[in-house]
């Protein structure tokens, strides 16, 4: 039987994206396959403290549906990892699949991101017949650069952009999540190397550019869908809708389009602001979410610290026709 191991660093397991990308893909091909799947998790030690319960639930889970899970804890770096840290990650990483190979001898190993890929390579150093997907599900190094953690030609670049360069040639499958980036990746690997085009990039010609939602029922709405995370944080939401209601009492509504699991938080935190009278507060199915939206006459997408990356909310609100705050 072939085993294959999906190899998630520093990612908490129960984050929605996490949910909807990795673990429910993997419980449907566990359904239509014989092969062994693991997910191999490497965890900040904190994590297993805080959050035992819910890791618990998503292992059972995993386990019912013939998924297994290897917990590999590890001191978590900063991430992006700086130049001082990379010698005492790589000799930690090192140690940890020496682990990940005596307990499973995996013949593939699915790298989501730039650093599981690093583990997949030095497993790989290990036992050269394992096969690596490197999934980088991003531009990594040119966000790092937009969002100012590292400038082009410093010694963080040249590190992450030789890493890339390994990456690239002595990976076996490389997944490309758009045609650019299908190209790029063409032009720099070997003809060893398999590129795979699975795209997660929004069809843009089924976007609404109408209007028609601007001014609904003499009320503007203004609509939040996703979850919460330290990027998105409710409390800025809410702050910022209690002033818009203090400001203008009879315009304004406010629609929360979120995961079931965030409705009792959201109820709390509307409460908390006294917005009852003006909030509603709904889950849908994610084919339902763009019909949902179309309701409003703004999207809205706040942080309170910089960051380089649009949200799928972005998207979802432009294909609902709305513009986004």
């Amino acid at each position: 039987m072939i085993k294959i191991g999906y190899i998630i660093v520093r990612e908490d397991l129960y984050n929605p994206v996490i949910k909807t990308q990795v673990i429910n893909i993997l419980l449907e091909i566990a359904q239509e396959t014989n092969k062994e799947i693991t997910i191999v998790w490497f965890y900040r030690l904190d994590t297993l403290l805080k959050d035992r319960v819910k890791i618990k639930k998503i292992k059972e889970k995993l386990f019912l549906n013939r998924i297994k899970l290897l917990m590999i804890p590890f001191l978590s770096c900063r991430f992006p990892v700086k130049k001082l840290l990379f010698p005492f990650m790589i000799l930690q990483w090192y140690t940890s699949v020496r682990l990940m190979i005596n307990s499973e001898n995996f013949d593939i190993l699915h790298c989501r991101s730039y650093n599981a890929v690093l583990i997949g390579l030095i497993a790989k150093k290990i036992k050269p017949a394992t096969k690596i997907i490197f999934d980088p599900r991003s531009q990594y190094i040119e966000e790092n650069i937009a969002g100012g953690e590292w400038k082009k030609g410093d010694v963080n670049y040249k590190i992450w952009k030789y890493l890339e360069e390994l990456y690239l040639l002595k990976s076996d499958i490389i997944i490309a999540t758009s045609k650019p980036l299908y190209t790029t990746y063409l032009m720099r690997t070997n003809e060893k190397t398999k590129i795979e085009l699975i795209p997660n990039n929004f069809y843009g010609k089924s976007i609404d550019t109408s209007a028609t939602h601007y001014h609904q029922n003499g009320k503007y709405i203004i609509c939040y869908t996703g979850h919460f995370n330290p990027w998105n944080k409710l409390n800025l939401y809410l702050r910022f809708f209690k002033k818009l209601y203090i400001f203008d009492p009879k315009n304004f509504m406010f629609l929360f389009v979120v995961p079931y699991v965030n409705i009792l938080q959201v109820k709390k935190g509307v409460k908390k602001y006294d917005l009852q009278k003006v909030t509603q507060i709904i889950s849908v199915k994610p084919n339902e979410v763009t019909k949902t939206l179309s309701k409003g006459t703004v999207g809205i997408q706040l942080m309170d610290q910089k960051d380089k990356r649009l949200a799928i909310k972005y998207v979802d609100y432009l294909s609902a026709g709305l513009p986004v705050l």
